[in-house]
Order: C-alpha cells, then sequence, then structure tokens
C-alpha cells in the first residue's frame, strides 16, 4: 500500500481518506488521531516524482518453489504480472432448501459457483502459461444449510504479464457473470474492478548488474518472471526497477512454514549489496 501510494495513486488517496472500518473511521482520521496527517495535503506530500531514484532494487523471496527445487541460488526478475482484482455480488430469491422447488429457484450461490468456473475456463482459454485466475474470496447469505442463498460474493484475482491479455480475461469474466445472473433470474448486484495495474518490466541495466553480480559471487541464477506484485511494481512507475529472488522452502509464503535458509539470505544480501555498489558506478 505505502508504495503504491509513494507512486502517485489518487485512486489509493482517496479510499484512504474515504474508506472506513467497522467503527467508521477512515485511515486518514485514525492518522490524524495518533498525531500524523495534520495538514490536509500530508498523503499527498509522500507522492514521489519521476526519477526521484537512480534505482530501485528489492530483494525477496520466490514465494514459488522453482529456485529450491532447481537447486539455483538467485532468481533475476525480468517482469512482474500485471494483477487486477474483482469484486462480484449477486442477489437472488433466496428461500426455504426443502420447500422451494428446483426449477423455481433463483440462487445466488450457484450464480457464484457458475461464475467461478468460468474464471478458470477463461483463464485456460487465453491460451498463456502467464495467464492466472482465483477466485479467493466467495461468500453466500444466510449461510444456513437449510436456505438457499439469497446472496453472494465472489473476489477475483487474475494477473498476467501480457496487460492486454490479461484485460481480455477480465472482459470475458464480465460477460459470463452478465449471462449467468439472466440465466438464473438473479441481479448481478455488483462488478466492480478495484485495482487493474499495468506490468512492470526491470530495467536491462538493472539486471545485467544483478547477473554481474551472481557471476562475481560464483552464485547460480536464472531469469524468472515474478507472478506476485512487489513494492517494485508500483516503484517502477517512479523509477528503474530491478527485483532479487532468493529460495524458500516448497514456495511457501504468507503461512507459518515460510522459511529460507541463512545461506541464501546471506547470498541475496551479497548480490543486491553488489548490485547497488555496481550501479552506484555509473
Amino acid at each position: 500500500m505505502c508504495s503504491r501510494l509513494m507512486a502517485g495513486s489518487e485512486m489509493l488517496l482517496k479510499a484512504l481518506e474515504t474508506t472506513v472500518d467497522n467503527q467508521n473511521i477512515s485511515f486518514i482520521d485514525a492518522a490524524r488521531s495518533a498525531g500524523y496527517a495534520q495538514e490536509e495535503n500530508d498523503l499527498r506530500s509522500v507522492f514521489l516524482k519521476k526519477g526521484s531514484y537512480a534505482a530501485f532494487v528489492e530483494l525477496h523471496i520466490e514465494q514459488g518453489p522453482l529456485l529450491e527445487e532447481e537447486g539455483i541460488s538467485v532468481g533475476i526478475v525480468t517482469a512482474i504480472a500485471a494483477p487486477a482484482s474483482i469484486k462480484v455480488d449477486f442477489k437472488g430469491g433466496g428461500g426455504h432448501a426443502g420447500a422451494v422447488l428446483m426449477p423455481h429457484r433463483n440462487d445466488a450461490g450457484l450464480a457464484a459457483a457458475e461464475l467461478a468456473l468460468a474464471v478458470e475456463k477463461h483463464v485456460f482459454d487465453s491460451g498463456s502459461i502467464d495467464t492466472v485466475g482465483t477466485v479467493g474470496i466467495l461468500d453466500l447469505h444466510p449461510r444456513a444449510i437449510n436456505s438457499i442463498p439469497s446472496k453472494s460474493h465472489l473476489e477475483i484475482d487474475t494477473r498476467d504479464i501480457d496487460e492486454e491479455r490479461r484485460n481480455k480475461v477480465i472482459e470475458k469474466i464480465h460477460e459470463s457473470a452478465v449471462s449467468i445472473a439472466k440465466k438464473r433470474g438473479v441481479r448481478l448486484a455488483e462488478f466492480n474492478i478495484i485495482n487493474q495495474d499495468p506490468p512492470a518490466l526491470s530495467d536491462v541495466s538493472i539486471i545485467e548488474a544483478m547477473k554481474s553480480a551472481s557471476k562475481e559471487l560464483n552464485l547460480t541464477h536464472k531469469l524468472m518472471i515474478s507472478r506476485a506484485y512487489h513494492d517494485s511494481l508500483f516503484m517502477a512507475r517512479v523509477s528503474p526497477m530491478g527485483m532479487i529472488f532468493i529460495p524458500c522452502f516448497k514456495g511457501y509464503s504468507h503461512r507459518p512454514e515460510e522459511f529460507s535458509l541463512i545461506e541464501d539470505i546471506s547470498n541475496g544480501v551479497k548480490v543486491l549489496a553488489l548490485t547497488l555498489a555496481q550501479l552506484s558506478l555509473k
């Protein structure tokens, strides 16, 4: 979130000012109550101008299994995939699970289930291994075993290194949502694209510096695409960018089992330091 704001996101700025928690307190109100952001334009003051940095280089675990499986010390990121997030709500008729016969149902839950499968289909139909889609949240209301869902809510994540291809997948998902709602007699109450970021390409000179550093340290390396997004995705809007990956246990991340060997962490720090040293001479 911080890097998106630093990169000048007016959309995020507005969200921080207007989105509230369950106590009706916005981020900006909470910041002010803690003694921060006292002035009207305090958050905008963190915006960086293009060219603010000569380079931005980020070290991170891979969050995938490839480096560990292949026994490679360092991943050099060439591009970061373009992510998009979508919120979808269906509203149906609800009713008792026993009393309402199947032909008379307007089931918002089944509409959500059908759309989830449509997401998978459209991703595969893109024809690229780099296109991915995930329904990470699927909520039903009223969540009772004897009640037909009257409302459903999905949150969809889709990513690709090709922005146009990803956007076509989003269009197909929307077409499916409209079609499913019509077929099942439910209402498509919301189809909201929360964010639709472009991909980011690593700077060629930074890639070369990372490759040179790896060779100088006698570390094996491979060129990789990051399918998770990082601060570098947004910082690429204000400066040349590069990323270094190190192996992590079974690709685990954002879970208690996340782990990297001290040796791998040390290798990553050495490549980062040597890369920065080389870039400082240019």
